[in-house]
């Protein structure tokens, strides 16, 4: 939490950053489900873009995609999801959370979707796919999420249906 907590351009020496890394990626491995979701919102300020501002070089989102990918654990996954940052490159592994086994983490993910992306954001050939899924799903909690998701969408496109007909290639994924 110390590293979460600094004020916003808080600096910290890099070796410092580094041992709090190793430990966190350390934490990541333990026994109990909360101490690795501790672990993971402790990493929430240590991902660092490349120079295109993607993180598919970054060894901290590695590192919570591999957690993300096998975690037992729904809060871990949960976890994740929450401090992940959301760009081309994590999308892929976002979406595939919205057909997660738990409920929560499908919830969870819709959520954060809503919350920090516009359509342009997810490639076309994913969002009916997972809309789809989302509005059909028999738990009344994904489907308010996957609803807000495209009222998000909806007023992010201006409030213009037809926009948001377009860019989800409404007419290429009529189910």
């Amino acid at each position: 939490n110390l590293v979460n907590n600094m004020p916003e351009g808080a600096d910290l020496p890099d070796e410092a950053l580094d041992e709090v890394q190793v430990g966190m990626f350390r934490l990541l491995e333990d026994g109990r489900p909360n101490v690795r979701a501790a672990a993971v919102r402790c990493l929430l300020r240590l991902p660092q873009p490349n120079d295109d501002g993607d993180f598919d070089e970054c060894e901290v989102v590695s590192n919570l995609l591999n957690v993300l990918s096998r975690d037992k654990s729904k809060e871990v996954r949960k976890a994740v999801i929450t401090v992940l940052p959301v760009t081309k490159y994590t999308m892929p592994f976002l979406v595939a959370r919205t057909r997660d086994e738990s409920d929560d983490v499908r919830k969870t993910t819709f959520v954060i979707l809503a919350e920090k992306t516009t359509i342009d954001d997810v490639e076309q050939s994913l969002v009916a796919t997972m809309l789809c899924k989302g509005l059909s799903d028999r738990v009344p909690s994904v489907v308010e999420a996957a609803e807000a998701l495209v009222t998000s969408w909806f007023d992010s496109s201006g409030g213009e249906p037809l926009t948001l007909l377009k860019a989800m290639n409404a007419t290429e994924h009529v189910e």
